[in-house]
């Protein structure tokens, strides 16, 4: 977190300090993903007299096939830190009815795919090139994950869990299947934060710490995201 946010440890140590904060509070009944009942999510393909007219039709003049190493065809691209290609319905409309995405990332070397999560999937990741340590974090602060992988390996980060990852020396690349046509993620740091659009005085408030430090925690990313390169505590 101290690298994500590029700044101190302390800093995030005394964000996760126990304090009453007000409306900020722990989830004691579990989080659940609310979902159409089996009847709604039925209509959308079947009417009374069954299946839509010419879906059958549809579905076998899809096209099936996305390259998803076309450099400058990249989702997300940084300079510093790597590029994502995303696949999902929109790009490839057959996954609409299997209800799956891809995701394909090249992370350089020492560069960080920062904390975020996932709102609407849960995500199998297999490495294909280099190494990097990966963090998995639940709802409830408890740590899944902190250890190194590598190439060959393969884990899992399920739906609302915070997960980082920071590239090895020889960089990071991985596939990530996702449990969603149209996967959608909240990242914890830069300019498309949660952070970023809070005022500097709730952050102080909100995490008990000063205004330097809630400063540095909004703005010391600048205009990067998903994709971060090294922050100073790496060094």
């Amino acid at each position: 977190m101290a690298e994500a946010f590029d700044v101190p440890v302390e800093t995030v140590r005394n964000m996760q300090k126990e304090t009453n904060r007000g409306l900020i509070v722990k989830v004691e009944g579990g989080m659940r993903m609310i979902r159409p009942d089996e009847g709604e999510e039925g209509g959308e393909m079947y009417n009374d007299q069954g299946p839509h007219n010419g879906l059958e039709e549809t579905i076998c003049n899809m096209r099936i096939h996305q390259n998803l190493d076309t450099r400058g065809q990249a989702d997300v691209y940084s300079r510093q830190a790597g590029r994502l290609h995303l696949v999902n319905m929109q790009k490839l409309p057959i996954l609409r009815y299997m209800d799956m995405s891809a995701e394909k990332g090249h992370l350089f070397p020492n560069a960080l795919y920062s904390p975020h999560w996932s709102m609407n999937s849960h995500s199998i990741i297999y490495v294909t090139r280099g190494d990097a340590q990966v963090q998995v974090v639940g709802h409830n602060g408890q740590s899944i994950m902190d250890q190194r992988v590598s190439q060959g390996e393969m884990f899992v980060v399920p739906q609302y869990f915070a997960s980082a990852a920071k590239a090895g020396t020889n960089g990071f690349e991985w596939v990530s299947i996702k449990t969603s046509n149209l996967p959608m993620k909240s990242p914890l740091v830069g300019y498309t934060s949660v952070f970023r659009a809070m005022p500097i005085d709730v952050i102080t408030n909100s995490y008990q710490i000063s205004p330097q430090d809630a400063r540095d925690l909004k703005l010391n990313r600048g205009q990067q995201s998903v994709l971060a390169s090294p922050g100073r505590t790496s060094t």
